[in-house]
């Protein structure tokens, strides 16, 4: 169509000088074929290269359902992807736990038969699975629940084991309730959803006449509402975590409450002063797709960053396993709190605590032995949350653009 329109345009230029039209009339009348042509073309011709573009990739076997999405993705520099279900596998299989005995921490525990009645418990009723014909919920939950082998009922149905799977058939208690195989009966009277920002959740169960609490969330949460102080604690979350192994924390204490009460008491006092029962550890194996489609991203010069609601040490050791990131990772910490304006920031390597980042231009502090040339180094940003809320409402404007954009055109940075 432009071809055309550039014919036309010389075409019409001639007819107008043999009319004796003026020069500025004779060029306005002349652009006036091309505004013509042109914009009713340009759609159609766009859609064309669309439908080639996609023929060309489906011949590579990529396949898209959003053809506008095609034009977009010439422009993509960045590429976000959360960890569990995208670059690892949907589900977390329980490797074991490690329960507490008396101030230390018993050998991994790989059989239910093995747990502990309170970690049993803990593992069968704190979750927020419901049967809505069938089960859904959580698959963290659903792993923890099955690995039990007891049932679970709720609105006259049975969410059960038979022939090694689990099924769904009519029947049961109305209320939720969950059963052992050896008859044990626990009803779960409240449930407090798991919020993000506590980062734990917890349910009251009647067993008998008795109320027991019993709440699952984030080692680095679950540690400062517990009463009683484990020798290791630090050491075994990050001896798991560092090995790319999620972990949970349990913990229990009994409620010395009427049933009335025990349905109007504030979630505060129910999580508060508990007897911590040790952890449960999850194993989740990176997608066998995962390391080629970033090696591919890397090739494009496209960037990968994680997004994750997991451990920090775990979603650095998923990073490294992918090869999402090479080479040092630093993690900053706080010299104060994540409320004070006046705190600071120490950015300190994981593997090596003795290197550190300065706070202000976030290179490498001078001086330090690193294995490659520091002209040359490759190191990562890993920061949390809070980290980067104070980043956001405290710290100058540099500090934020480096924190987002740490590639530097004279060092091979990640």
């Amino acid at each position: 169509m432009a071809i055309i329109a550039a014919l036309g345009f010389c075409v019409s230029i001639v007819n107008f000088i043999e009319l004796g039209m003026h020069f500025r009339f004779i060029i306005i009348r002349a652009l006036d074929l091309i505004t013509i042509i042109v914009p009713p073309a340009l759609p159609a011709t766009l859609t064309i290269g669309t439908s080639f573009a996609l023929s060309r990739l489906r011949k590579k076997g990529i396949f898209c359902i959003s053809p506008n999405r095609v034009n977009v993705a010439g422009t993509v520099d960045i590429m976000c992807f959360d960890k569990t279900g995208t670059l690892t596998e949907e589900g977390l299989d329980v490797l074991g736990a490690r329960a507490r005995i008396g101030d230390q921490f018993s050998e991994l525990i790989t059989e239910n038969s093995k747990l502990s009645d309170s970690i049993l418990y803990t593992m069968a009723t704190c979750h927020s699975l419901k049967l809505v014909g069938e089960m859904i919920g959580d698959p963290l939950d659903a792993k923890m629940f099955e690995f039990t082998g007891w049932t679970f009922e709720e609105g006259g149905r049975v969410y059960e084991v038979k022939d090694g799977r689990y099924t769904v058939r009519d029947g049961g208690s109305s209320k939720p309730r969950v059963r052992s195989p050896s008859g044990e009966d626990l009803e779960l009277l409240r449930i407090f959803e798991f919020e993000s920002a506590k980062r734990r959740m917890s349910v009251i169960v009647r067993k008998g006449k008795d109320l027991q609490v019993y709440v699952k969330g984030a080692p680095e949460i679950m540690r400062d509402v517990c009463q009683q102080s484990i020798e290791g604690y630090e050491e075994m979350l990050e001896y798991y975590t560092h090995h790319g192994y999620r972990v949970i924390a349990l913990a229990t204490k009994s409620l010395r409450v009427s049933r009335r009460k025990a349905e109007r008491i504030k979630r505060e006092d129910v999580e508060s002063e508990l007897e911590f029962l040790g952890f449960i550890v999850f194993e989740n194996k990176l997608k066998p797709s995962t390391s080629g489609v970033l090696e591919k991203l890397r090739h494009a010069r496209i960037r990968g960053v994680m997004c994750t609601g997991d451990n920090i040490l775990t979603a650095i050791s998923v990073a490294k396993e992918c090869r999402l990131v090479e080479g040092y990772v630093f993690v900053p910490h706080f010299e104060g709190t994540a409320e004070m304006q006046d705190s600071e920031l120490t950015w300190t390597c994981v593997d090596d605590p003795g290197l550190t980042l300065n706070p202000y231009s976030l290179l490498p502090n001078p001086n330090q032995e690193f294995t490659q040339d520091n002209y040359t180094i490759q190191y990562a940003l890993a920061v949390s949350g809070e980290v980067f809320r104070w980043i956001i409402d405290f710290a100058p404007m540099d500090i934020l653009e480096k924190v987002l954009c740490y590639r530097r055109a004279n060092k091979r940075c990640w």
